[in-house]
């Protein structure tokens, strides 16, 4: 985690580029294994690509319908025919992103309020480096108790944390 570069062109990570991806690659595990059925598991950021790539496909599909059903000559053989998905599983995805942000954000000024209520501003300089500090403290106190509930952050977790790149949210994918 932490250890690929940051992308220059950010639209080669968006969902519907991620999903156009998993098309391909599932088009390349039918012509190289013959894949016909597959069952999909979208863990995280996984089920909303998941989950692009499968609404994607039922517009083909629908095109598809609609072009047979108007008499056109679309290309119908099973060869164009993309594996047909059995099953979707969603793993600790967010199915509604906004919704996912906006309780982010409430559990975070619900706790602030809960453990930190400091109703006076800040007069001087001084007074506002307390208040980032008081700030910082209150982020790290609700990581420890909402997101890594061990004593100590792991080493693994830090080192990743330390090459921490682009913050992806819940935003890009609204």
């Amino acid at each position: 985690c932490g250890w690929s570069s940051i992308p220059q062109n950010a639209d080669l990570y968006s969902v519907a580029q991620m999903g156009q991806d998993l098309a391909e690659l599932v088009c390349h595990l039918k012509e190289s294994w013959k894949l016909e059925t597959f069952h999909l598991l979208g863990h995280s950021l996984g089920g909303a690509i998941g989950y692009e790539f499968l609404k994607r496909q039922i517009e083909v599909e629908d095109a598809r319908r609609e072009g047979c059903a108007e008499g056109s000559n679309n290309d119908n053989n099973d060869d164009n025919k993309m594996p047909r998905c059995l099953s979707f599983i969603l793993s600790n995805a967010s199915t509604n992103f906004q919704q996912s942000s906006s309780e982010q954000m409430r559990l975070f000024q619900e706790f602030q309020l809960n453990h930190f209520q400091t109703k006076r501003v800040p007069s001087s300089s001084k007074q506002q480096k307390k208040k980032q500090v008081r700030n910082l403290d209150i982020r790290e106190e609700f990581f420890r108790t909402h997101i890594c509930r061990t004593p100590a952050k792991p080493a693994e977790l830090e080192s990743a944390l330390s090459r921490l790149g682009k913050k992806w949210s819940a935003n890009e994918y609204t």
